[in-house]
């Protein structure tokens, strides 16, 4: 791939669906975003993501427990507020992914975590880029 084909955003996925991820960034390198990683463990996307400070950061709301069940293992929301409370990452794309969307859904999202944004999780890596493109992202 030629250098000018390269594009120099910072993309950090944190999803705990390896297999989605793993798509996703071999997607996006194949479409010039090749400064794309993924975190599928929630105790470590907060270290991980600001050691890479990212330009956008995409993450799932909504995680398995994992194999160990644990109940204290954080999940989207948990994330997201750290983000918030902490101020982390002020100059990036703070973006939600989510399977479902009601109006509802929507309306206590904007709520809970305003100047964040949200879009569906699709398995579609042009839809993703499209969406990222209609928010300003990329």
């Amino acid at each position: 791939m030629s250098n000018e084909l390269k594009i120099k955003k910072r993309i950090f996925f944190a999803d705990d669906e390896k297999a989605w991820t793993d798509v996703m960034t071999a997607l996006f390198a194949l479409r010039g975003y090749t400064q794309t990683i993924a975190c599928n463990d929630a105790t470590k996307v907060i270290q991980e993501a600001q050691n890479y400070q990212p330009d956008i950061l995409l993450v799932d709301l909504r995680w398995d427990k994992g194999s160990s069940g644990d109940p204290q293992i954080l999940q989207g929301d948990h994330i997201l507020n750290e983000i918030k409370n902490r101020k982390l990452f002020p100059t990036a794309f703070v973006i939600a992914l989510t399977q479902e969307l009601s109006t509802t859904d929507k309306a206590v999202f904007d709520g809970k975590w305003e100047g964040f944004n949200l879009i569906l999780k699709s398995s579609s890596s042009d839809q993703l880029i499209a969406d990222l493109h209609n928010l300003g992202a990329l």
